[in-house]
């Protein structure tokens, strides 16, 4: 994404969110809070797009596939970092293992 490319460090993290749930947490620093602002308005864009896209297709997202953890992502900033985090449902892992 190249929103991404300016950033000083991407970290990414998966994680225990409750029972049968994770969450995906991504921490971005950015070289400034200005710079900070502007990736956090690109991604809640990109996610905001995607969910206009699967809506004009007449689809719901589901939290089995990439559809439901991509639209479902939410995104703050504090000073010169961005972090985002999608939830993620047990169906979505199990949907992995059994995928062929």
């Amino acid at each position: 994404m190249r929103a991404l490319e300016s950033a000083k460090q991407v970290m990414f993290s998966l994680g225990p969110q409750g029972n049968n749930k994770f969450e995906i947490l991504m921490d971005v620093a950015c070289g400034t809070p200005e710079q900070a602002a502007i990736l956090r308005t690109q991604l809640e864009g990109v996610t905001k797009l995607l969910q206009s896209l699967i809506a004009r297709e007449k689809q719901t997202p589901s939290m089995r596939d990439l559809s439901g953890v991509l639209t479902s992502g939410s995104f703050q900033r504090e000073a010169e970092h961005v972090i985002g985090r999608w939830p993620i449902d047990a169906a979505f892992v199990d949907s992995l293992s059994t995928a062929k």
